[in-house]
């Protein structure tokens, strides 16, 4: 059937944005939010280059790719007590609740280190080039909101926004962390922790951010 252009423009003139925008909240909302913010820690796993690697693979290659190292991430993060929210193109971001102890929070993402041999062992098997990841992990208050259709949760929150813009300033299969987290761990034994970078705002603020290497691999 032919598209209706001008039919589709009549029913965008004849919305009624302020109903809607009334309504948003309260009429069968997609997304519920909690009432309140937990301080929780908060972690994101991205592959470094997957756009230029995968360029080169076919569709069932880079299905393989990106099945092997999303399920492996999130099978260490559900073992650790983490609740993987989703997966972000490449990436997997997730959280531990208050239950999780912050060591757990830094034994996770050195998991997730050394699953890079491995990972890259099995992926060579199917033919697929290696992999390079990064991982990043930040604490604050953090807002939990639910779809009401799948019952799936999201989240939401400084916290969030952080750890996603500083995970570009690790090294590859490198865990770096922000500075309100860092000010919580730094005693933690069989840890040391070095300041890496500033992650640099458009207001000129600096936020430090700290590489973590583990003495326990």
């Amino acid at each position: 059937m032919a598209y209706d252009l001008f039919s589709q423009q009549r029913t965008i003139l004849q919305l009624d944005y302020e109903q809607l925008i009334a309504s948003a909240s309260t009429d069968d909302p997609f997304m519920r939010f909690s009432k309140r913010y937990d301080a929780l820690c908060v972690s994101m796993v991205d592959i470094a280059n997957s756009t230029f690697i995968t360029a080169s693979l076919s569709l069932e290659k880079t299905t393989q790719y990106y099945s092997l190292f999303l399920n492996s991430m999130a099978k260490i993060a559900k073992i650790f007590g983490a609740k993987v929210v989703k997966n972000i193109g490449d990436s997997i971001l997730f959280y531990f609740p208050t239950t999780i102890s912050l060591k757990e929070v830094l034994d996770c993402n050195t998991a997730m280190i050394n699953l890079r041999k491995p990972l890259t062992d099995a992926l060579g098997m199917y033919g697929l080039p290696a992999i390079d990841y990064r991982i990043s992990s930040d604490y604050g208050p953090t807002l939990i909101a639910t779809c009401e259709k799948t019952m799936q949760e999201d989240i939401f929150g400084n916290s969030v926004n952080m750890c996603s813009k500083i995970n570009r300033l690790a090294e590859k299969n490198s865990l770096v962390i922000g500075s309100d987290l860092y000010h919580l761990i730094k005693e933690i034994p069989g840890y040391t922790f070095r300041h890496t970078k500033n992650y640099e705002s458009g207001f000129k603020v600096k936020y430090p951010v700290y590489e973590v290497r583990s003495h326990l691999r």
